[in-house]
């Protein structure tokens, strides 16, 4: 081997660590971006051969990591160039939620040197107001707001000047304010016993068809959405929902398994045509918590989320 060939190899070996030690990050970013882990992971793949086809032109003058999102922030903005469905302007987050059919569950890892941090967050409260946006202000806010970069830093993100920088984070703040999106103080992942509490009662509530129990559990005001289908509001049409999930006549027999996504409580929910089984896998509900009580629950209902949280078929 000669030294030319040996200093490629290192280089090449250098920028595939690289990439390795940001993946995850760089799918929460595409994630962002477009509201699918699908889309994330195929943008984050895209983003390493953008990259590698570029990596002789990398001078590091810039941080790796800011080179790499330069470049997954592209590949975003291309791919919804032609993906990109705009449904607003939406009133508020919750109408959002309750409309939006665009978001998938985001899963979680166990190794908690490698969860989502607090300015990274991936909470479906976020991802609703971040897919209001047009994609360039979504882009800008995701990088000042959540990425923490500085405007010099987006305005190169995005080749754009830094006067252009503000003005699109100024319209991007204030349609999310107009929403009622909080931004300041995201979930850091850790659960407090209260909530545990709820959700250990919430399953076993459910598995014994205890409707009464149930519905105690959540607050007065309370949504489950479930796009496309129409939101349950209140406790009321909430009782209704359970009173007719829970009987085995009408939809069958089920098995939950508690999980998380999106930084926060989730279930797996399986069901079976006989108590005996077998359980396959129907939908991911993720738990919104306040207060000692469960103030909203959004159902995905497309099975396929089950292998992106890393959940078996069948239980």
């Amino acid at each position: 081997m000669n030294s030319g060939q040996g200093r490629q190899e290192a280089a090449d070996a250098k920028y595939g660590a690289l990439f390795d030690a940001h993946r995850r990050e760089l799918i929460a970013h595409c994630y962002r971006m477009t509201g699918s882990f699908t889309d994330a992971e195929e943008l984050a793949q895209e983003t390493f051969l953008r990259a590698w086809r570029a990596r002789a032109q990398f001078e590091e003058r810039s941080s790796g990591r800011t080179w790499l999102y330069r470049i997954a922030t592209n590949a975003c903005l291309d791919f919804l160039k032609s993906h990109e469905r705009r449904t607003g302007p939406h009133a508020s987050v919750t109408e959002i939620l309750e409309n939006e059919g665009r978001i998938s569950p985001h899963p979680e890892h166990d190794d908690p040197a490698e969860l989502v941090s607090r300015r990274e967050s991936t909470t479906l409260e976020v991802m609703a107001a971040l897919l209001d946006l047009p994609a360039r202000q979504r882009a800008v806010l995701i990088a000042r707001d959540l990425l923490e970069f500085s405007t010099a830093e987006t305005a190169a993100l995005l080749d754009c000047s830094t006067a252009s920088v503000n003005s699109l984070l100024q319209r991007a703040r204030t349609r999310t304010r107009r929403i009622g999106a909080d931004f300041s103080g995201h979930p850091d992942g850790v659960e407090d016993s209260a909530t545990a509490q709820i959700v250990r009662a919430y399953l076993e509530a459910h598995e014994n068809g205890d409707i009464n129990s149930l519905v105690e559990l959540f607050t007065t005001d309370a949504r489950l959405t479930m796009p496309p289908e129409a939101a349950c509001v209140g406790r009321l049409e909430i009782r209704e929902f359970f009173t007719y999930l829970l009987d085995p006549a009408n939809i069958g027999y089920w098995r939950l398994v508690e999980t998380r996504a999106n930084g926060a409580p989730a279930i797996a929910n399986y069901i079976a045509q006989s108590p005996g089984g077998p359980f396959t896998a129907l939908s991911i509900d993720v738990l919104q918590v306040d207060d000692g009580r469960i103030s909203a629950i959004h159902s995905f209902l497309d099975a396929s989320h089950f292998q992106t949280l890393g959940l078996p078929h069948t239980a």
